[in-house]
């Protein structure tokens, strides 16, 4: 059997259960700048340990988490101006 990395050192059943926009901001919470590499990565072992479906959520975490700092730049640069 392969050792299944996703699930020894991530606690799959907890985000099983939680909807992206939740996860999106607990990881920017818990890794600050660096939420979208923790993203990235849980959707990497995710799909090593073909869990494909934790992998498609990840990805979305991870599409949440560009939106919402491009969103923050964006007003930073406009207020700025």
């Amino acid at each position: 059997m392969a050792y299944t990395s996703w699930k020894r050192s991530r606690e799959a059943d907890r985000w099983q259960h939680m909807p992206p926009s939740e996860a999106r901001t607990v990881l920017i919470e818990a890794y600050d700048a660096d939420a979208r590499q923790e993203a990235l990565l849980r959707a990497f072992l995710a799909e090593l340990d073909r869990d494909h479906s934790a992998a498609r959520f990840w990805v979305a975490v991870y599409d949440m988490i560009v939106i919402a700092a491009e969103s923050e730049r964006n007003r930073q640069g406009s207020s700025g101006s």
